[in-house]
């Protein structure tokens, strides 16, 4: 659950347990707000995890302590500048990086354009 280690230069967190110095990793999840990034989220949280979740709408995990969130809009290169830009004032140690987040553009296509899956999976 966590990594014990010896030298508190490597790590941005800790926590002292019985006299363990204890690390606290830290995983950005993209699209939180529901469905496989809410569990992951929630799973990575009770494992002790600090979570950095990012979404196009409100998350009900705000309330956690250990979980913060940053709008992103896939759909704007604007908001994923500005979503950058406040993860790295964050100041946070990124361990792991969910790149979770999707896009549906034209809802009412029945059939897959190239150019449209390579600016979902951009």
């Amino acid at each position: 659950m966590f990594k014990i280690v010896k030298s508190l230069s490597i790590c941005q967190s800790v926590v002292i347990f019985r006299d363990i110095i204890v690390c606290m990793k830290t995983v950005l999840i993209t699209g939180t707000s529901r469905g496989i990034g809410k569990a992951l989220a929630a799973k990575f949280l009770f494992e002790g995890y600090h979570v950095i979740g990012t979404s196009t709408s409100e998350n009900n995990l705000s309330s956690h302590e250990r979980f913060v969130s940053f709008q992103l809009d896939l759909s704007n290169e604007q908001s994923i500048q500005e979503c950058a830009e406040r993860v790295a004032k964050h100041n946070q140690k990124i361990d792991i990086f969910i790149n979770n987040a999707g896009g549906l553009f034209d809802v009412e296509d029945n059939k897959i354009v190239m150019e449209k899956l390579k600016k979902v999976l951009k």
